[in-house]
């Protein structure tokens, strides 16, 4: 690849690897708030949610911590069988692309900066779905819109196909999701 479309794949890369290592992305649940998992002294996360441990996606919440992709709940749990809001994905993708995020990030609006970020850049737009709907749980073609648009700067584009069956086809096609059997 020469220099100049070493962005492009840098972008890709990591919401591929945010795809991959969140395959439970659409069925497990993350916050704005702290995580309850620590650092030890190796600076290495170590991950201690009482409600993983037997979890069939355990070792891909461990993987999306350390990564930073998410974070836990206060009361040391992960939730791992609640949805993903549409604020928590934003934040996940926001995260995964190292975009820059300001503004207050805590309180009843958590999301509002990450949600600013991913606009910006043109990952979400408010015809997606609006910001008092934050809160509600991220549809698989909803996730697949996000991630597409944040792996590929060419869906970003206004006068980019946008229909369902072509997010999905593409989304698919470039390995951001998988059908179901």
């Amino acid at each position: 690849f020469n220099k100049s479309n070493e962005k492009g794949i840098s972008m890709k890369r990591k919401i591929l690897v945010l795809a991959s290592s969140l395959t439970f992305i659409t069925s497990t649940g993350c916050n704005g708030a702290e995580t309850s998992a620590a650092v030890n002294a190796s600076n290495k996360l170590v991950v201690h949610f009482k409600d993983i441990s037997a979890h069939w996606a355990k070792d891909s919440v461990e993987t999306a911590i350390q990564k930073g992709y998410v974070d836990g709940y206060e009361d040391q749990t992960f939730k791992p069988e609640i949805s993903v809001s549409r604020a928590e994905f934003i934040k996940m993708a926001v995260t995964a692309l190292n975009l820059p995020v300001t503004g207050e990030t805590s309180g009843s609006k958590w999301y509002v900066p990450f949600a600013t970020a991913a606009a910006t850049l043109g990952i979400y737009k408010g015809a997606d779905f609006s910001l008092d709907d934050m809160n509600q749980p991220m549809t698989r073609m909803e996730m697949a819109r996000v991630a597409l648009r944040s792996a590929d700067k060419d869906y970003q584009d206004p006068a980019a196909i946008t229909n369902d069956p072509s997010i999905m086809y593409n989304a698919t096609k470039i390995g951001l999701i998988q059908g179901l059997a």
